[in-house]
């Protein structure tokens, strides 16, 4: 199991090879040395390049990271595409690991299946291990993900409270030759239920995700929206700087 300390995580993907490696010889054939020891766990929060992440294990679910003895640690597994040469720092104060470029100061980043919906139209959000889907064969495990088609919809109540929101947009395929199109669509709601399009997402099967980065600033009710066939907009958070 991997520490985070302030420093670098370069050169670290191939010593936790080493170090499972020889665990994996050892330990059939040598008694191992065990002690209890007490840590912590819940609320720690990993950002990498500034945006929030929440580590998975091979199943999808999500877990959580642990402090013991002043370092924090989580499972090898969970840091895959996270093994790279960036700096990474902790901060005590907001329990928060960082890995790469910091979000900007005061900038908080929250899940969006935090948020309750203020009203939906046969759309899901799924997380763990409900959210994964498949490309070609290929599983990808987000920690949530909103499933969206023909005219389905999310609305919620953001009272000019979030700056932007992020995600991925992908259609889940697994037939070659499939033909699916879909556009993913953000929209600010007034009192009156007047609808003015902020910015949208075309894509089709075979297109690689798009990265969706949406100003929401002075955004009453965000509507979003799904247009044509199933898509999967995932791993779907809302960033304040308050």
């Amino acid at each position: 199991m991997p520490k985070f300390e302030k420093g670098t995580l370069k050169g670290f993907a191939a010593g936790t090879l080493v170090t499972v490696l020889t665990l994996g010889t050892i330990l059939p054939s040598s008694a191992a040395t065990m002690k209890e020891i007490k840590v912590a766990m819940g609320g720690i929060k990993i950002y990498v390049d500034g945006n929030l992440k929440k580590p998975t294990d091979v199943n999808g679910n999500v877990v959580e990271p642990m402090i013991y003895d002043g370092t924090t640690y989580l499972p090898v597994r969970a840091l895959t595409g996270m093994l790279t040469d960036k700096e990474v720092a902790w901060d005590q104060e907001s329990q928060t690991v960082y890995i790469g470029q910091r979000p900007d100061v005061g900038v908080k980043s929250v899940p969006i299946d935090e948020l309750k919906d203020y009203n939906d139209y046969n759309s899901y959000i799924y997380t763990g291990k409900d959210a994964q889907f498949t490309v070609l064969g290929d599983t990808y495990s987000p920690f949530n993900r909103m499933r969206l088609r023909g005219s389905d919809y999310h609305v919620y109540k953001l009272d000019s409270n979030y700056d932007s929101i992020h995600g991925k947009f992908i259609i889940p395929f697994d037939n070659l030759g499939n033909t699916a199109e879909s556009t993913l669509q953000f929209y600010n709601v007034d009192q009156y239920g007047e609808e003015t399009l902020i910015k949208e997402y075309s894509t089709k099967a075979g297109d690689a995700a798009i990265d969706v980065d949406v100003n929401l600033q002075g955004c009453n009710f965000l509507k979003i929206k799904g247009k044509g066939d199933s898509c999967a907009f995932y791993d779907v958070t809302l960033t304040t700087a308050k």
